[in-house]
């Protein structure tokens, strides 16, 4: 939200539904993380599962994250004064 206020000035349609998207595969995104943690743990041991927990959910949030501004980037237009 804060994003999009800062960089475009304004909410419409579109960006109250790109937000909620991101929510949705936010949502998603976590719950693969988890699951890919949980699988990790079962099959490899918890020193395993440790490093995965602490390794993974950045790289898999910071992929989501860098996607997703490129879509609002690109979707929304910049507010000009």
């Amino acid at each position: 939200i804060g994003y999009i206020y800062a960089q475009k000035k304004f909410f419409d349609r579109l960006a109250v539904l790109l937000l909620l998207f991101g929510l949705m595969i936010g949502y998603f995104a976590n719950l693969t993380r988890m699951g890919i943690i949980v699988i990790v743990g079962h099959y490899y041991g918890p020193d395993a599962l440790i490093w995965t927990h602490e390794n993974l959910g950045w790289i898999i949030f910071t992929v989501w994250v860098a996607l997703f501004w490129n879509l609002i980037d690109k979707l929304i237009p910049i507010y000009k004064n």
